[in-house]
């Protein structure tokens, strides 16, 4: 059976019998008469060297003479002697007998020691009854520590049987006696309401009064009990008892409260130094916080190495944070090698404890199969237990997984139920996707409202593309009203983060004073920033800057290079500029082959006047292409959709002449007038000159053909001007012929008068 006491405490306690004032020799007198009382005495003075020189031998010859009368006193002197080899050889056994006839004789102390006997089996055989009965015996006559064994005795259940009840009893009736460890054990049943009603009041008074008598435990409970109602101070007045008596729970709270200034002064380094004395003591927690201590430098200089040996020590004593934090270390190679698999190792350690960052880690390395094998349903499996733990990093990745089915089947509701309890949980990734849930009604129904609002939340904290994507939705007004200025103040803040979206949008605000001042040396500046991470737009739009020589010297060379980067991504505005780059042989040697590469790109995008070059280039034969009329009209047909004029132009041009088609001037007055309502002259003229002629289904109509030869004339065209002046001559001409055959008729008539 486990002892809960074991030492014991052999009092040689000299209590004299009052006798009034006789002298040594008187005692000796009435013993030698055979007084019991006066040879006990005797013995003591022996024993003692009261009156005489001291002799244990003579103290345990006159103690035995007393006990052979039966006297109790002396039989407990004579089983002292016994004992400890005093006056008599060393006999347990013999001890134990006088224990035994003075226990007996109702004799207090001898109960207690003979308790003490039976319980460690010392001069007899060990039995836990006679153990219980004799204790029992000696606390029922008042005897302390008798009280406080039998307590523990009802504890334990030790032969009694457990009885919470009794044992407070017991402990109380120790404890008003001064009994320290009785008044401890009494205050731990008035904390936890064993035996007893809960009672906080008198726990800490239990608490104090061991506490006073310099019992370690009871200080550190005391401080507990101060903590509890802040009043640090106390608290840490009581720690720091307990602590110096080398209690390790106390110096590791000593140090929690020097470490965050409770009851103290703010001090690291004095954390630091009880934290280390409850780590040799094995105390797990200290051995983790000391090893932060090491991991962050506080309090003392930063060291990796110490870190991971004081994280080794508590892992050893199965200290879920530590396993947590050395599984940490592995993995970043933090005061040791990295080292995945050791860091699985570790994280599965503390998972078996359920500590939720382990688990969400493991899932980690399981996602990026990082120290073992990639598994994306044990991924999930273990995201799934942090989530469920409320770790929003876990909560977050499962939505991950729910959304782009990895390691699960695809489920938008799942997904968005666990970005929704991240996002609660303040975490800016799963606030974004959230918000992207709602712009887009994934899993929900599309709520612009709510997708702002999230947006915000996590452009709030920092993140670029909420930060982004909140600066559009005041752009176009989406959720929130329409507010340029707040635009621009989040563009600039994604913008400043290094996000090259954000930059080009900044540059465009600069450059159209969108929520701020027209300012185009910002936007050619932010332009290139956005350039440098290869953003296209931001590409072409620094290449426009450089070929206009807009707040930078004209260059062409730069604004070449600017282009081909963008039309290497397949910008379509990029590959068209290229295009004329090449063909006029701006920034690079002329070559109209590259030319048609990059207008065929462009084109082939939708590029309406790519669409027309390559048409040009079809119709003439140029850039190595073929002559090819058909292709010529296909590309301008392809433009001319678009509404581009010159293609309109150019098509109606085909139809009127019959090239690539067959001829149709129906269709090539269609596409003059579709240029020539445009401005474009050469179709305002050529749409004239159809009406003058009546030709493509059109009525002959000379005052319609006058207004656009007119149109076409004011922008300069020459043949629409001659085609005027032809009609003005033509109208001078009728004129005057109209008036010379009128004057002829006249005359006429006269010389008929005249005859």
């Amino acid at each position: 059976m486990k002892k809960i006491y074991l030492s014991v405490f052999i009092i040689f306690t000299f209590t004299l019998f009052v006798f009034g004032a006789q002298s040594i020799e008187e005692y000796r007198k009435a013993a030698k008469k055979g007084d019991a009382k006066a040879q006990t005495a005797l013995g003591f003075c022996y024993a003692n060297g009261k009156g005489v020189k001291k002799d244990h031998a003579k103290a345990a010859e006159w103690f035995k003479i007393a006990a052979q009368k039966g006297n109790k006193e002396a039989l407990y002197q004579l089983a002292l002697c016994y004992s400890k080899g005093q006056g008599v050889k060393l006999s347990y056994k013999e001890s134990t007998k006088y224990y035994k006839k003075a226990a007996e004789l109702g004799h207090v102390l001898s109960q207690y020691q003979l308790a003490l006997c039976y319980d460690i089996g010392k001069g007899i055989k060990q039995d836990d009854k006679d153990t219980v009965k004799w204790y029992k015996n000696a606390a029922e006559l008042g005897h302390t520590e008798a009280q406080y064994q039998i307590a523990l005795c009802y504890t334990n259940g030790k032969i009694v049987g457990q009885n919470d009840k009794k044992a407070t009893e017991w402990y109380k009736n120790a404890a008003k006696q001064g009994h320290v460890l009785a008044q401890y054990e009494l205050a731990v049943c008035y904390t936890l309401g064993k035996g007893i009603t809960k009672n906080n009041k008198k726990a800490v008074k239990y608490y104090k009064k061991a506490a006073e008598q310099g019992h370690a435990e009871a200080q550190c409970q005391l401080a507990v009990c101060y903590a509890k109602k802040q009043d640090y101070k106390e608290a840490v007045k009581w720690f720091r008892k307990a602590a110096e008596q080398g209690l390790a729970k106390a110096q590791h709270q000593l140090a929690v409260c020097c470490a965050k200034g409770l009851g103290i002064k703010q001090n690291y380094k004095e954390a630091t130094k009880w934290f280390k004395k409850a780590a040799e003591q094995s105390h797990a927690e200290a051995q983790y916080q000391l090893a932060l201590c090491y991991a962050k430098g506080k309090g003392i200089k930063q060291n990796y190495k110490e870190a991971v040996k004081y994280y080794k020590k508590a892992t050893e004593q199965d200290h879920a944070n530590a396993q947590y934090e050395l599984a940490l270390c592995h993995a970043q190679g933090q005061g040791t090698a990295q080292d995945y698999q050791r860091a699985v190792k570790y994280f599965r350690e503390a998972v078996e404890q359920e500590h939720m960052s382990a688990q969400y880690n493991l899932g980690k390395c399981y996602a990026k199969g990082q120290g073992i094998k990639q598994d994306y349903e044990r991924a999930f499996k273990y995201y799934k237990k942090a989530a469920e733990q409320g770790h929003a990093e876990a909560q977050y990745q499962l939505a991950i997984c729910y959304a782009k089915e990895q390691g699960i089947l695809k489920n938008n509701n799942e997904a968005l139920k666990w970005f929704k309890e991240s996002a609660e949980q303040a975490n800016a990734k799963a606030q974004y996707n959230l918000a992207n849930c709602y712009a887009k009604g994934q899993g929900i129904k599309q709520n612009y409202e709510k997708a702002f609002e999230y947006y915000k939340k996590a452009a709030n904290q920092g993140h670029i593309l909420a930060q982004y994507n909140l600066a559009n939705c005041y752009t176009k007004g989406q959720g929130i009203i329409q507010d340029y200025n707040k635009a621009f103040k989040f563009y600039k803040k994604a913008a400043e983060q290094g996000y090259a979206k954000a930059q080009y949008q900044l540059a465009l605000c600069y450059a159209k004073g969108r929520g701020t001042r027209k300012n185009y040396q910002k936007a050619f500046k932010c332009f290139a920033k956005a350039a440098k991470q290869g953003h296209a737009d931001a590409q072409h739009n620094l290449g426009n800057y450089y070929s206009r020589g807009q707040e930078t010297s004209q260059d062409y060379k730069e604004a070449f290079k600017c282009y081909q980067k963008a039309a290497d991504q397949g910008h379509i505005l990029a590959q068209y500029n290229l295009g004329n780059y090449y063909a006029k042989g701006r920034g690079i040697a002329q070559n109209y082959k590259k030319a048609a590469k990059y207008f065929i790109e462009a084109a082939k995008q939708g590029h309406a006047k790519a669409q027309y070059m390559l048409g040009l280039y079809y119709y003439q034969g140029q850039g190595g292409l073929l002559k090819n009329y058909a292709n010529a009209v296909k590309w301008y047909k392809e433009a001319a959709w678009q509404a581009y004029p010159l293609a309109q132009l150019a098509l109606g041009d085909c139809y009127n002449e019959g090239k690539g088609r067959l001829q149709n001037y129906k269709k090539a007055a269609k596409c003059y007038k579709a240029a020539a309502k445009q401005g474009n002259a050469k179709a305002q003229y050529m749409l004239g000159n159809y009406y003058d002629l009546g030709q493509g289904g059109m009525s002959k109509n000379k005052k319609k053909a006058m207004q656009w030869y007119k149109k076409a004339a004011e922008q300069g065209n020459a043949e629409a001007k001659q085609a005027i002046q032809v009609h003005i001559e033509n109208e001078e001409y009728k004129r005057v012929t109209q008036a010379t055959i009128l004057d002829n008729i006249i005359k006429e008539k006269q010389k008929k008068k005249q005859k």
